[in-house]
C-alpha cells in the first residue's frame, strides 16, 4: 500500500521517530507512544471500535527500529490471535505511515501483563487468582477415567497446544471474553470432546452464565432437530439452544449434507451471539474443506476465534503419557514411558487407550510398578512395535496391485466397473483397519461426501453374505496388509 500524501504528511509530524539510517538509535519513549496512536488511530479505522477495543486497546508499541516494529500485549492469548488475524493489517498501516517497509512482531509485555492480572484480581475481588490450576503440561483428551476431575483441572495440557486451553478457560469463565464464538480444530481422537466438555462443566461450576449452558454432539442434536419437525415442537428446541448463556457443538462435519440442519445453527448461533451468548463448536475438517454445506453456513465460521488441537511433537510425547498415567493411577518405570512416546502417540485416543491397558494390567497382576517386559506383555496384542502403521496410502496400494485399475480411476469420477468395484473395497477395508471417520475416508477417495461411504460400505457388507469372490477379495487384501 503506497503511502499518500497524508499519510507522508503524518509521518513528517511524528519527527525522528525512526533513525535517520542503520539501526542504532532506536526511538525514544515519547517517539514511540506518538507513532503507535498513529497507527493505532489507522487501525481503528479499518476494523471498526468494537474488534479494535477487543484486541488492540490494550497494547504498546516495545520496540521500533529501521526495520522493525515490536508490539506488546498483555498476554499470550492476545499475541497468538495477532499473530495469526492482524499482522498483515498493522504491517499494511505502519508501512503506509512510515513510507517503508518493516516487520511487525507481537510479544507479551511484562508491564501490561502485570496490569492485565491486577486488573483481573480486582474484577474477581479477591488478592490472589482463585481458579482452578493450570492442567500440567499436555493436549486435552477424551477420556472416561479423567471425569473424575471436573472441568479443566481433569485436562492434561502440552506446553505445544496451550492455546486451545486458554481459549476455552477465556470464553467459558471470563465475564466479558475478548471472543464469544470458538472453533476447536483437530484430528478424530485429540481430545476435541474432552476440551469441550470441560469448558461446560467448568462453565457451569464458575456461575458467570446465568442463563445455563447447553452441550451436545453434532449427530444429538440434529437428531433432536430433525425430530421436533415431525413433531412440530421446533419453538420449544429453538428456544432451548438460543436462550442459553454458552452452547456448545461436538462433530459439526456432520452437518455436511444437512442444509436444513446448517440453516438452523446458522440462525441459533447468531441469535445467541446477538444477545450476548457464547458458542463453542468443534471439527474434524477446516471450514474451506467441509463439503455439501451451505455459504452461510462456512460464511458464518470464518466469524470464528479458531484454535487446533494437536499430537504433541515426540519431546512432550513422554510427558504427555506421564500426565496421563497420573490421572490412571498408573505407575511404571521411565522405559515403559519411553515406549508409550514412541510407538502409541499417533493420536491421544490410542495413548490413552494404551494406558488404560496397563493400568488394568498392573491391577490385575498385582503390580505396584509396571515395568518394560510386564508393558511388552500387556500391549502385545496391540503393539506397534516390529509393525508399521497402516494407512490409506497403504490400503490404496494394496487394491490397486489386485483389482488392477489406475490411481486416478480409484480416487477420480470414473464409475466403470472395476473402478467402482475398487473404491468400495477400498473404502470398506479403510474403515475396518484404519478407524478413520467416513468423511477421512470420502476426502482420500476423491472428496466424497459420508453418504456416499457409507453407502460403499452398505454395499460391500450386502455382497460379503452372498458373493464368495467378494469375501475372498477382502481377505485376500487384509492378509497382504496385516
Amino acid at each position: 500500500m503506497p503511502p499518500s500524501a497524508e499519510d507522508k504528511a503524518r509521518t513528517s509530524s511524528i519527527g525522528d521517530a525512526l533513525p535517520a539510517s542503520g539501526l542504532e538509535r532506536p526511538a525514544g519513549t515519547e517517539q514511540r507512544h506518538a507513532l503507535w496512536r498513529q497507527i493505532q488511530d489507522r487501525i481503528k479505522d479499518r476494523l471498526g471500535l468494537k474488534r479494535y477495543g477487543i484486541w488492540f486497546n490494550q497494547t504498546e508499541l516495545m520496540n521500533l527500529d529501521r526495520a522493525s516494529l515490536v508490539v506488546g500485549v498483555p498476554n499470550v492469548i492476545i499475541k497468538q490471535y495477532l499473530d495469526h488475524q492482524y499482522k498483515e493489517i498493522v504491517r499494511e498501516e505502519a508501512e503506509a505511515l512510515l513510507g517503508k517497509g518493516v516487520v511487525v512482531r507481537f510479544d507479551v509485555a511484562p508491564g501490561l501483563l502485570r496490569r492485565d492480572r491486577a486488573r483481573k484480581r480486582e474484577v474477581d475481588g479477591q488478592a490472589e487468582p482463585q481458579r482452578s490450576p493450570e492442567p500440567s503440561a499436555e493436549p486435552p483428551r477424551t477420556s472416561d477415567a479423567a471425569t473424575k476431575a471436573k472441568g479443566f483441572a481433569g485436562l492434561v495440557i502440552t506446553e505445544h497446544n496451550q492455546l486451545p486451553l486458554l481459549a476455552a478457560r477465556e470464553i467459558a469463565c471470563r465475564d466479558n471474553p475478548r471472543f464469544h464464538f470458538l472453533l476447536v480444530l483437530g484430528d478424530h481422537g485429540v481430545g476435541k470432546t474432552a476440551l469441550l466438555r470441560a469448558a461446560r462443566d467448568e462453565a457451569r461450576m464458575a456461575g458467570v452464565l446465568t442463563r445455563g449452558v447447553e452441550y451436545e454432539t453434532a449427530e444429538t442434536w440434529c437428531n433432536n432437530y430433525f425430530h421436533t419437525i415431525q413433531t412440530n415442537q421446533t419453538r420449544a428446541f429453538r428456544h432451548k439452544y438460543r436462550s442459553c448463556s454458552m452452547f456448545l457443538l461436538d462433530g459439526i462435519e456432520f452437518l455436511q449434507g444437512k442444509p436444513a440442519a446448517q440453516d438452523e445453527m446458522v440462525f441459533t448461533v447468531k441469535e445467541l451471539l446477538s444477545s450476548g451468548g457464547r458458542a463453542a463448536l468443534s471439527s474434524a475438517t477446516l471450514p474451506e474443506h467441509l463439503q455439501d454445506v451451505q455459504p452461510a453456513f462456512r460464511t458464518l465460521l470464518t466469524g470464528a476465534f479458531r484454535v487446533r488441537i494437536e499430537v504433541p511433537p515426540l519431546p512432550e510425547r513422554k510427558e504427555l503419557a506421564k500426565g496421563l498415567a497420573r490421572l490412571h493411577s498408573l505407575h511404571a518405570t521411565e522405559d515403559v514411558f519411553d515406549l508409550l512416546a514412541e510407538s502409541y502417540c499417533s493420536s491421544i485416543e490410542e495413548l490413552n487407550g494404551a494406558i488404560l491397558s496397563l493400568a488394568a494390567y498392573g491391577a490385575l497382576k498385582g503390580c505396584k510398578r509396571v515395568d518394560f517386559p510386564a508393558a511388552r506383555a500387556a500391549l502385545s496384542p496391540s503393539s506397534r512395535a516390529g509393525r508399521r502403521h497402516i494407512g490409506m496410502e497403504d490400503i490404496a496400494g494394496v487394491v490397486l496391485d489386485t483389482v488392477h485399475v489406475s490411481k486416478a480411476e480409484l480416487t477420480g469420477a470414473t464409475r466403470t466397473r472395476s473402478a467402482c468395484r475398487a473404491r468400495h473395497l477400498g473404502m470398506y477395508l479403510a474403515k475396518q483397519i484404519t478407524g478413520c471417520s467416513l468423511s477421512e475416508i470420502g476426502r482420500f477417495f476423491g472428496g466424497r461426501n459420508h453418504s456416499t461411504v457409507k453407502h460403499a460400505l452398505d454395499e460391500v457388507e450386502k455382497r460379503l453374505q452372498s458373493d464368495p469372490q467378494m469375501a475372498a477379495l477382502v481377505e485376500h487384501c487384509r492378509s497382504k496388509l496385516l
